[in-house]
């Protein structure tokens, strides 16, 4: 076996690596820190990294090969179709970062490139001493190497029915539906048309898939099928008429939130108001005393003194909300100062993305994609 710098390099980044090495060199001698010396330096280090993002399409999941376990977060594109997967290892030298911090650049590679993006989150050192990080890094790249194969493979060899097999080859558990129809699937699979689809497509008994989307690849099997039924009125009589007298009421609500509207912009006499008190920009559309409401939010900052009243009421939640300005008033120049070094942290995140976003479609440009359509389920 050949463990040389060349056997784990390309050719191509090969040519970089005496630069490389001139140029840490060169920093060490000029008195430059390669990273911490101590470990309370290592933590200061790592309690300084930026938040990690507060919301992500990331999936957490718990990856098994032969050599281990490992915690990974598995980012599919939106489109649902995935040409390939690509292994992310994070980058701080195995003793800093988390792949969490990475989901909004994953997401961004997902959705260009039509990839689903495994990020492991491997141990760190010194917690966790060499080699850990690179062992979690390998049973990432064991486990995903045959991810869709097994999911076949499992399902080949269980055509007669038992899905439990398979969900046990899949290193899962089953889990059962209700009865639905094709127009109304249960919660948790109300964004899978694709995985709909295909199991209207099954016969009952039948197990189907892989069906791969963006929450991860399906097993799937028909317990029970009824024919479609229209049911007779005295039945539903009940539910029809709750369900009409929820809509008359909807439209009830958006007329009086419109007339409130429109004698808010002639004072607002005769009202009974309540006061959000003042509030500034919140990246979340957090306004007081209402929630979050990015769309009210974002009017309540174009509104002026002359122009104080919002074209429409908002619909937020099951409530309607006509608003009106009170007052507007200058953020202080000295609370900026004390605040500047948190906005900067929360601007990073989007000119990362920025950035990403231009080297994938300079990266795409010259780029030849090649599909396996061995690989593809219909």
């Amino acid at each position: 076996m050949d463990l040389s710098l060349q056997s784990f390099v390309s050719a191509g980044a090969l040519t970089h690596a005496e630069g490389s090495r001139a140029f840490y060199e060169a920093k060490q001698a000029a008195g430059g820190q390669l990273g911490p010396t101590s470990y309370d330096e290592l933590l200061a280090a790592r309690a300084a990294l930026p938040p990690e993002p507060t919301e992500s399409r990331a999936i957490e999941y718990l990856a098994h090969a032969d050599t281990g376990e490992v915690s990974v977060r598995i980012t599919r594109p939106s489109s649902g179709k995935s040409r390939a997967a690509y292994l992310d290892i994070h980058g701080g030298g195995f003793f800093m970062d988390s792949a969490a911090r990475g989901d909004v650049r994953n997401a961004g590679v997902a959705d260009a490139l039509s990839v689903t993006v495994v990020s492991v989150d491997y141990r760190l050192a010194p917690e966790h001493p060499w080699p850990a990080a690179p062992d979690d890094c390998e049973t990432a790249a064991l486990w995903l190497a045959g991810a869709y194969e097994l999911a076949a493979d499992a399902i080949n060899k269980n055509k007669g029915g038992d899905l439990q097999a398979v969900a046990k080859a899949f290193g899962s558990s089953v889990a059962v539906t209700p009865l639905f129809a094709a127009t109304q699937p249960p919660a948790a699979l109300a964004t899978e048309a694709q995985l709909i689809k295909k199991a209207f497509a099954l016969k009952e008994g039948e197990i189907g898939g892989p069906v791969e989307t963006t929450k991860g690849i399906y097993a799937i099997k028909i317990k029970e099928r009824k024919p479609a039924a229209v049911p007779p009125l005295a039945r539903i009589h009940a539910q029809v008429e709750a369900s009409a007298r929820a809509e008359k009421a909807k439209d009830l609500a958006r007329k009086k939130a419109e007339e409130a509207l429109a004698a808010l912009g002639k004072g607002g006499a005769g009202l009974k108001v309540q006061e959000t008190g003042s509030f500034t920009f919140s990246d979340k559309g957090e306004v007081p005393k209402i929630g979050l409401a990015p769309a009210l939010q974002e009017a309540a900052f174009t509104l002026t003194a002359a122009a104080p009243v919002p074209k429409e009421p908002f619909n937020i939640g099951e409530t309607w909300y006509a608003v009106r300005l009170k007052d507007r008033s200058q953020s202080n120049p000295a609370d900026f100062e004390k605040s500047k070094n948190q906005i900067r942290q929360q601007l990073l995140p989007k000119k990362q993305q920025d950035a990403l976003d231009a080297w994938v479609k300079e990266l795409r440009a010259k780029a030849k994609i090649e599909t396996n359509t061995a690989l593809l389920t219909d």
